[in-house]
């Protein structure tokens, strides 16, 4: 893969370098391991969900695909610490600048080979017999102030009549301390969790299951602190209305955090085996229904991250199709991206041709500071749409005598990391000028030099390291993280999960992917709230801090 164009230079320590590229080579063996084991699941999947879609589901492809995915993840567990380990003994080593660029290289490999485990976005159906296993997150730490599970789920109660029934649990493998769990009770969705103490039940009353139809509706347990709630969306089959209920409770103690031990913590979906103890609340029936997981805090997860799968027949029981756009108010496709991976439409012109008048359009949703939003790059050329500091910037260079092009615009009105949707264009005349618009308001026009545009490829979202360190302009940008919604090249939709080149993305656009929960703060900035609240008359309030002062201001509030 790399590292065979070395140099031979002079060095006071040439052992030091040797050693380094002993095992920079070792390494790079493994990271090659690592593209092997996690291609057969991409492949595999892209072309089940293609003929899911085409009705042409087989069960022995499914099957592949399941034992893909366990064989894949499990390889991933076991050679990406060994990677990260070995990747760290040569960055000590202040290796030379080709072997850390490799290295790099390398962690964006292993970045993306996890991205694609993740990011499977196929449900599992449920017999009443079967469960699965899911790798719970690596880092605990961001669930003890906030916990939040969303997933689909579709249950037919004319088929299966409803019954009190397991869904999934997230805790201690014994059954003790703190958990949080989510199940069928009385006809009612039932959130449960516990923080060291009492057992607390949120049922969701005003929706039985019983009356639920047979579709997937989306679910979503959340804990901030010692209050819980219950989210439940039903989609309309034929227009764009959802019916949506909440319910809310709170642990009756002080106790506030979710501390769960990393070496005992289980990820359970649908039901567990034998030697898994459920506390009483959760001592229920396997699941019997479908299931696809969405996300947990800010991340996307998958059922088919799994560590093993138990009593999962795929010839009876194949999963159900999930309608995609059912719960997009304009039913248009929207696409995640967290930062990692990217969209590649290789030969754009096959559905468009370049004409002297060009455009592009795609709307974007953000609340990062700067990001890549597309860039097109053949040879010494590049077209380069960002966010720079909240604002739009485009970029252009197609070997000008006086340099890149710029177009940006940094009035406050044109600001577009709000959380909100932007719908951005960019139009290309050939012979008059370039132009940059955000929500149809024109940020910019430039002449143009009367330069056709010398490309056929498009990376949306962001673009691999080595597209991004060949040239200097491109060296800083970032992956977006953030949403896109309905990408148009001369009026042309492309659908991007579709396209072979696309890496690390999933569908939807879920709330969590624009929120943040933590700030940092500079010891000059502050966040404030015009919310009215009284910490004087029932307050609750709370937060986690790091710091390396000793003092410092953390909340102030003054009334009279």
């Amino acid at each position: 893969l790399f590292l065979t164009n070395l140099q031979p230079f002079t060095d006071r320590t040439p052992q030091r370098l040797n050693f380094s590229l002993e095992v920079a080579e070792e390494t790079l063996n493994r990271s090659a391991e690592v593209l092997q084991t996690i291609t057969p699941i991409n492949n595999k999947v892209q072309q089940w969900a293609h003929n899911m879609r085409n009705n042409e589901y087989s069960t022995a492809a499914y099957a592949n695909v399941v034992v893909s995915a366990k064989e894949a993840v499990k390889n991933l567990n076991e050679l990406v610490p060994e990677l990260l380990n070995k990747l760290k003994v040569v960055e000590d080593k202040k290796p030379v600048s080709n072997v850390t660029t490799n290295i790099m290289r390398i962690r964006e490999l292993i970045a993306q080979a996890r991205s694609v485990a993740k990011k499977v976005q196929v449900s599992m159906k449920f017999t009443g017999q079967s469960s699965v296993e899911v790798h719970p997150p690596s880092n605990l730490e961001e669930l003890k102030t906030v916990t939040s599970i969303s997933l689909f789920m579709r249950v037919d109660p004319d088929k299966d009549p409803i019954e009190d029934r397991f869904i999934l649990y997230l805790g201690d493998r014994n059954g003790k301390k703190d958990y949080m769990g989510l199940a069928i009770k009385n006809d009612k969705l039932v959130f449960v969790y516990n923080l060291g103490r009492e057992d607390v039940e949120i049922p969701l009353s005003s929706k039985p299951v019983s009356q639920w139809p047979a579709v997937f509706n989306y679910i979503k347990i959340e804990r901030l602190g010692r209050h819980g709630k219950v989210y439940l969306t039903i989609p309309s089959q034929s227009t764009t209305d959802e019916q949506k209920f909440i319910q809310k409770g709170e642990a009756p103690s002080t106790d506030s955090l979710f501390d769960v031990d990393p070496n005992n913590v289980v990820f359970f979906i649908g039901g567990v085996p034998p030697d898994v103890k459920l506390p009483p609340p959760l001592s229920l029936a396997h699941f019997v229904g479908c299931i696809e997981l969405a996300s947990l805090n800010n991340d996307v997860i998958s059922l088919y991250n799994f560590k093993e799968t138990h009593g999962l027949n795929v010839a009876v029981s194949p999963p159900c199709p999930r309608y995609k756009l059912a719960f997009s108010q304009s039913r248009i496709a929207s696409y995640l991206f967290d930062g990692t991976g990217y969209a590649l439409i290789r030969n754009i012109e096959r559905r468009a041709k370049f004409g002297q008048v060009i455009r592009f359009d795609i709307s974007v949703r953000t609340i990062a500071n700067s990001c890549a939003i597309f860039l097109m790059v053949s040879e010494g050329n590049f077209f380069l749409l960002e966010i720079k500091n909240g604002f739009l910037r485009l970029t252009y260079d197609f070997g000008f005598s006086d340099g890149p092009k710029l177009l940006e615009n940094n009035s406050p009105k044109f600001q577009i990391n709000d959380a909100k949707y932007h719908e951005v264009s960019v139009i290309y005349h050939q012979l008059k000028k370039v132009i940059l618009l955000v929500d149809k308001s024109v940020v910019k026009t430039v002449e143009n030099p009367k330069t056709p545009l010398p490309f056929s490829d498009i990376y949306i979202g962001g673009a691999p390291s080595s597209i991004l360190k060949s040239r200097p302009e491109l060296s800083s940008v970032a992956g977006l993280k953030g949403c896109v919604k309905g990408f148009l090249f001369q009026k042309r939709d492309f659908n991007l999960l579709e396209e072979p080149g696309t890496i690390g993305i999933s569908s939807g656009c879920p709330e969590e992917s624009v929120m943040s929960r933590e700030a940092y703060f500079n010891g000059e900035s502050y966040l404030g709230s015009p919310a009215k609240i009284s910490p004087f008359d029932n307050f609750e309030g709370g937060l986690n801090f790091k710091t390396l002062l000793p003092s410092g201001l953390l909340f102030y509030h003054t009334e009279g």
